[in-house]
């Protein structure tokens, strides 16, 4: 791209005459830089932001409408408010609960959009980024964990009812193993991004919610009768963080591992 007349230094050669500004090779999340020559022969680097692809800001919505599917938990006060007011949220997934399926389903296809968004990601926009890869990884096993923890639904509500102990109920131990193991994989994927972008605030944030109504949560599974407020905040934060996973690996430079 030839510059404006009188750009070029008089003595300048055929490659400054017809290409004055151009593009550097980058992968650097939502950046690009571009290389100017200027009249005195010297030359600048300057950054700019990228406009999103049409692809990006489809895996955008879907991203958002995975986390909408994921944090289903409000329609439970309408649905079924019984367990809704007492119980946890995968009590409204529970066989024989009315709607049951309408709250399983909402998982298994939040799951699955997780899925195909994490591995477009990355086939198309890892690269060599190795933490880009470790938080997709991590959040495909989250999404397959959860899968399973929705098609391995409760058979008793414990809020409502009186249910045998795990040590019985096996079906319920291998529930309750699926539920932890992929909130413990979600977090990871989390915490790697939040590691590459330790100075932002709202990572930071979301980090600290995360891990604060996550041991909230775990303490109401595990002791009956406390109240599950705690377990919504946290389920709401989930479904932020699902939201914004996207934007996260788009800003992840290349070749950076720590």
């Amino acid at each position: 791209m030839a510059g404006d007349e009188g750009f070029e230094p008089p003595n300048a050669g055929t490659r400054t005459q017809c290409l004055t500004t151009w593009r550097i090779p980058s992968t650097d999340g939502d950046y690009t830089k571009v290389f100017t020559l200027l009249p005195d022969g010297a030359g600048i680097i300057t950054t700019m932001r990228r406009s999103l692809s049409k692809s990006a800001w489809s895996l955008t919505i879907l991203a958002v409408l995975a986390g909408l599917l994921y944090d289903s938990w409000p329609l439970g006060y309408w649905l079924n408010p019984l367990v809704a007011r007492a119980g946890l949220a995968s009590e409204l997934e529970a066989i024989h609960q009315p709607f049951n399926w309408l709250f399983v389903s909402g998982d298994v296809v939040s799951s699955v959009l997780v899925i195909l968004i994490a591995v477009w990601l990355w086939r198309y926009k890892t690269g060599n980024r190795l933490l880009a890869r470790l938080a997709l990884g991590s959040t495909i096993v989250y999404a397959l964990l959860t899968i399973a923890d929705a098609l391995l639904p409760m058979r008793c509500d414990p809020s409502v009812s009186q249910c045998p102990s795990f040590r019985v109920d096996h079906l319920l131990l291998l529930h309750g193993i699926c539920s932890i193991a992929a909130a413990v994989f979600l977090f990871v994927s989390l915490a790697v991004s939040w590691w590459h972008d330790r100075k932002n605030l709202w990572l930071n944030g979301l980090l600290l919610g995360y891990v604060v109504f996550g041991i909230f949560s775990l303490v109401a599974a595990i002791l009956p009768g406390r109240d599950n407020w705690s377990q919504h905040y946290y389920l709401t934060l989930c479904a932020v963080w699902i939201a914004f996973i996207p934007y996260a690996i788009r800003r992840m430079p290349a070749h950076r591992t720590n």
